[in-house]
């Protein structure tokens, strides 16, 4: 019976650290895609 929660507790830190690496991951995509349109933007403005 004390296997179960072992293993349990062995694999959450890896489940954990994963989704802290995806949402990471996504806050960077998102902050990059921010980033690119307001560069866009301002190119368009000076450009016309």
């Amino acid at each position: 019976q004390l296997s179960i929660p072992d293993d349990y507790f062995r694999v959450s830190p890896c489940f954990g650290n994963i989704y802290m690496l995806i949402s990471l991951v996504y806050v960077f995509i998102n902050f990059t895609q921010h980033i690119m349109t307001q560069i866009e933007d301002l190119i368009k403005n000076k450009c016309s």
